[in-house]
């Protein structure tokens, strides 16, 4: 990957992404975007990698090939990859917009789906995500009377502009399409309900989001969508073959049982939680339990719907889970009471990340728990009860940059 990585970084007008194709260990075709720069909508970097190794080759099928790519292939590419015969895709950061193969798999033709090819995402994912994000310039929010307008301007964003994109954003609207409607959907059946549908959402919530979504309807029309009663209950044996990208029904169903030891024998997440929340390390506490009570036998996916907040990561859907049910809005439930919203932690993904740089309200590079911290005490600065209300306004306009220039 470090050698498409490396073709990535030699983009000079366009969105940055480098592709490579090997064959018995040996670099064969070598290419970067070049699409603007060639005034060519084909010039993606694995057309021209295909195109360079077929011509090397003196074939167009390149069987017993391997292609390393720092963004998940568009369909275009996509299906010029399987027609040509490639038989192992490796690549960097998801798109989840325009990313075919992993992120929106429901989209392929049947040609593509019953493709042998193997495809394995998410290969050195931070370094090709923050290639990405390096290329976003920064960007200036202007305010005109009903709606945010933006320019391009070095300028740290101000409180009242940052105020009027949170108020923008964090509207019903949000619900529909975002992870937390199904705390809203189970709401209506108590605090145990919506809590635990938040707690499992915010574990699935990663990827691309009309795919997760729909695992998570699986998922909860498996407990009957009651889910309180189902983890209760304790019979977990129609989650077999349950999958979602990392995670198989062997790391998925040990959540559950750990979930119903919980509430078998105390008053569930919200005690868990409100203990943790008086120890000196919060989320280390949380995760403790977990990983004290899962099975020996326990696997990567298991530990990547639960991170360690040891190894430094942001902790992103910990804090998105602690954000719905600590605040009180329209969006945010705030059913739990035992912290005060002030003492939250913005949830911190690739969208927020870019985009809070690009305010003046990030300086460190890396996206990890040091940049949460730095984060969140800038955010405390425009508004101290009340700091990760602005996250509705970096990660939706994060969202609406990332559609705009990852269609590549």
């Amino acid at each position: 990957m470090q050698s498409a990585i490396e073709q990535a970084l030699r983009c000079e007008i366009d969105v940055p992404v480098g592709c490579v194709i090997k064959k018995d260990g040996q670099i064969i075709a070598a290419a970067h975007n070049r699409r603007e720069l060639d005034k060519d909508v084909t010039a993606h970097a694995e057309m021209l990698a295909i195109r360079e190794a077929q011509k090397k080759l003196n074939t167009s099928r390149l069987t017993g090939c391997e292609m390393y790519v720092t963004l998940e292939p568009c369909p275009m590419c996509s299906w010029a990859i399987i027609q040509s015969g490639i038989k192992t895709l490796y690549f960097g950061a998801y798109n989840p917009e325009y990313g075919i193969l992993l992120s929106n798999p429901q989209y392929l033709p049947p040609p593509l789906a019953n493709s042998k090819i193997k495809v394995y995402g998410g290969i050195e994912e931070d370094k090709c995500n923050k290639i990405l994000e390096d290329s976003f310039e920064p960007v200036k929010i202007g305010i005109s009377k009903n709606q945010a307008v933006f320019e391009m301007e070095d300028k740290m964003i101000t409180k009242e502009e940052l105020d009027a994109l949170a108020a923008k954003y964090e509207t019903k609207d949000f619900i529909k399409d975002d992870p937390i409607q199904f705390l809203h959907r189970f709401n209506d059946n108590g605090k145990e309900d919506a809590e635990l549908a938040g707690f499992i959402a915010s574990l699935f919530a990663y990827g691309n989001r009309k795919m997760f979504i729909s695992k998570l309807n699986d998922l909860f029309a498996r407990a009957d969508n009651d889910i309180a009663n189902y983890v209760k209950n304790g019979d977990f044996a129609n989650l077999k073959g349950m999958e979602y990208r990392f995670a198989k029904d062997y790391d998925i169903i040990p959540v559950f049982e750990i979930l119903n030891k919980l509430y078998s024998s105390s008053k569930g997440l919200e005690e868990l939680f409100s203990y943790a929340f008086k120890s000196e390390n919060f989320l280390q506490t949380v995760v403790d339990y977990f990983y004290s009570n899962a099975p020996k036998t326990a696997e990567h996916g298991f530990y990547h719907m639960i991170p360690n907040p040891a190894n430094g990561g942001a902790m992103k859907r910990m804090n998105m889970y602690l954000r719905w049910m600590v605040r009180s809005s329209e969006v945010d439930l705030g059913i739990w009471k035992f912290m005060h919203p002030k003492d939250l932690l913005i949830p911190l993904d690739v969208h927020v990340a870019r985009v809070s740089r690009s305010m003046g309200l990030l300086n460190r590079k890396s996206n990890d728990f040091k940049a949460v911290l730095e984060l969140t005490e800038k955010l405390r600065e425009f508004c101290p009860e009340d700091p990760v209300k602005y996250d509705f306004a970096m990660f939706a306009f994060g969202v609406e940059l990332n559609k705009e220039k990852l269609g590549v």
